[in-house]
């Protein structure tokens, strides 16, 4: 069984604010829903929750992409009810290489169909900045965490828990250059 859920539903501070945000749509997105973009903030609070979710094993993936260029650091938790499950700093240099090395697959892939098209003869390789001005062929489905749901009391039983993927600023340095589309759970038993 597989729960979305998607950041764009969810408040979050500077979210209308067109100079901070921009909304875009990425071929891969999930439910090809719009996928918020961080142009530039200092104070950022984003987050996106799953309801209702029983009793059980879970995985949780992120749903994002970030550009090479991208700055700054956030805390990232995810959260069982009140109960931390997880926790880490974000992005990671390996979830930035996941992510260059992910859009780089999808344009080869691309560019290989449209030379059979067309005979063209085309460049794999993007500079960095390519990776900042342009948006990404598709978003990256990035394994966070597992964690167990259980010892609920019965209207928790009958009702569920929320499951909350909260990212925070450590400090007030401007940060951009995230795609954060939201995320999903698989229940593994």
């Amino acid at each position: 069984i597989r729960f979305y859920s998607l950041a764009y539903y969810f408040d979050w501070a500077w979210k209308g604010t067109t100079s901070y945000w921009r909304v875009v749509n990425i071929p891969n997105a999930a439910l090809n829903e719009q996928t918020p973009v961080l142009i530039d903030v200092c104070y950022l609070n984003t987050n996106f929750s799953f309801h209702h979710i029983k009793e059980g094993y879970y995985k949780l993936y992120l749903i994002h992409f970030v550009t090479s260029l991208s700055r700054g650091t956030l805390d990232l938790k995810v959260k069982v009810g009140n109960i931390v499950v997880y926790t880490r700093g974000f992005p990671t240099k390996e979830m930035i290489d996941n992510c260059k090395r992910f859009n780089q697959e999808l344009k080869k892939g691309k560019k290989e169909k449209k030379s059979k098209e067309d005979n063209d003869d085309c460049d794999d390789e993007d500079s960095d900045e390519d990776y900042y001005f342009r948006d990404p062929e598709g978003l990256y489905n990035q394994y966070l965490c597992e964690f167990e749901v259980k010892d609920l009391d019965e209207l928790q039983k009958n009702e569920g828990v929320t499951v909350s993927v909260e990212f925070f600023h450590k400090d007030l340095d401007w940060k951009n250059g995230w795609y954060i589309h939201g995320g999903y759970l698989d229940k593994t038993y």
